[in-house]
């Protein structure tokens, strides 16, 4: 039958402009009335089976039998795949190759050529490679260093739907690389605090075990490290508390908010409650300064003081001052007895030789001592006013008891400063309590 009627001009066809009636074409040059050719319109136009012939009886299979195609052949797309421009909608032409026969060389022409469009890019078509998907995540992100792909807005394009694993097939892209993605958000400070925190949550989401970008940072985590992307706070220790917001590297701030009141940079308390506190883990943060930096932070912030107090008067802003520096140190060895188990028995002994405990004399100055020098208050009795009036004390604190500041003054402790420093006794405590 098909050899009969071939290559005979006998099967009606439907005249788009509705102007030819009862004409007829070869059966090869024509396609079903069911056929979906809106993907290739823009070539030119088909002649579709007049649909009268299904009333009549006649099957797609018959007609099939006879020559009359279902679709465009591979071939024909290929040779006219430079004239379409899917400029909104290329869903037709994928839905069209997802059910055509494809074979390996054809999947390999569809990598390589350009004809997909981008979302708000109308200079030229693209190669799939040069293109994402555009998932629910990625789409609101709206980053400037890649292209998503232009798909309807009423279909739901992903990497698990039937449209996205096919164009994934053909090379598309899923997730931005991890190191333009870290450069742009260290470029751009003027980001939205929303925008900034979905970014960190796209990648965040990706770092977890198993995630895409893992072995990724695995592999180029102290390059990564140095780039500041993240929102982070510092304060100033002799400041009025307010908080500075700046960028910063991974390793250069910590996840433990405490550690601030020394003026350490940490991870945006407000960016770390929201990720479920977990930034510090993924992006590597050091949870707490060390030891010997908290040491070492601790003696610049008292020579800091001692500059400060040394150009201070003793009008108002001074007294203010001084209020504060002994409040900020009260904070810093509360923080201090927290880590006293982190601190070694070389570190204690080191700080014996420093004098770094602050102390309000009578005229309300500030004086710096060693440890040695100092006792703690009892607030279960009096304090003894000879007591008071030759030694230093100070409120209890684990650290520096640690350090060396004893409970008391001892009896051995009053002989040794008479002796010592009987000048310095006889001119605190006065000749009549002195000879008493």
């Amino acid at each position: 039958m098909r050899n009969l009627l071939s290559d005979k001009s006998c099967i009606p066809f439907e005249d788009p402009k509705g102007k030819a009636k009862n004409t007829t074409d070869l059966p090869t040059e024509l396609y079903l009335s069911s056929a979906s050719l809106e993907a290739f319109s823009g070539i030119s136009s088909f002649r579709k089976v007049n649909p009268e012939l299904k009333d009549a009886g006649v099957s797609d299979d018959f007609l099939l039998a006879l020559g009359v195609r279902k679709s465009v052949s591979v071939e024909f797309l290929f040779s006219n795949l430079d004239k379409l421009k899917w400029s909104e909608n290329p869903k037709a032409l994928i839905d069209y190759l997802r059910s055509a026969t494809l074979t390996s060389q054809d999947m390999e022409n569809l990598r390589s050529m350009a004809y997909l469009p981008a979302l708000n890019d109308k200079s030229r078509t693209f190669a799939p490679s040069e293109l994402y998907i555009g998932g629910s995540d990625l789409s609101g992100l709206n980053l400037p260093f890649i292209r998503l792909i232009q798909w309807p807005s009423d279909d739901k394009l992903s990497a698990e739907s039937a449209d996205g694993k096919f164009l994934m097939k053909l090379g598309c892209r899923v997730d931005p690389p991890l190191e333009p993605f870290l450069k742009y958000l260290s470029s751009q400070d003027d980001l939205t605090d929303e925008k900034r925190f979905h970014c960190l949550s796209f990648i965040n989401k990706r770092l977890q075990p198993g995630g895409v970008y893992e072995r990724v940072w695995a592999k180029s985590s102290a390059s990564f490290k140095k780039m500041h992307f993240l929102p982070c706070t510092r304060k100033d220790p002799f400041g009025d508390g307010t908080l500075v917001k700046e960028l910063r590297a991974p390793q250069e701030c910590y996840s433990d908010s405490a550690c601030q009141v020394m003026g350490f940079i940490i991870l945006d308390p407000e960016v770390d409650r929201k990720s479920g506190r977990t930034y510090g883990t993924s992006f590597q943060l050091v949870s707490k300064p060390s030891p010997q930096l908290l040491l070492k932070r601790m003696l610049e912030v008292v020579l800091a003081a001692k500059m400060l107090l040394e150009h201070a008067g003793q009008d108002d802003e001074a007294i203010a001052l001084r209020k504060t520096i002994l409040s900020l140190f009260e904070q810093m060895f509360t923080y201090l007895s927290s880590r006293s188990s982190d601190f070694a028995p070389s570190h204690m002994k080191a700080l014996q030789r420093e004098s770094f405990v602050p102390c309000k004399d009578g005229s309300g100055s500030i004086g710096w001592y060693k440890p040695g020098d100092v006792y703690f208050k009892n607030s279960e009795k009096e304090e003894d006013e000879i007591i008071a009036l030759l030694f230093h004390s100070v409120g209890f604190s684990p650290f520096l008891a640690a350090a060396g500041v004893k409970s008391e003054a001892s009896v051995q402790d009053i002989l040794h400063r008479l002796v010592s420093k009987p000048r310095e006794v006889l001119q605190k405590v006065g000749v009549d309590k002195y000879t008493n």
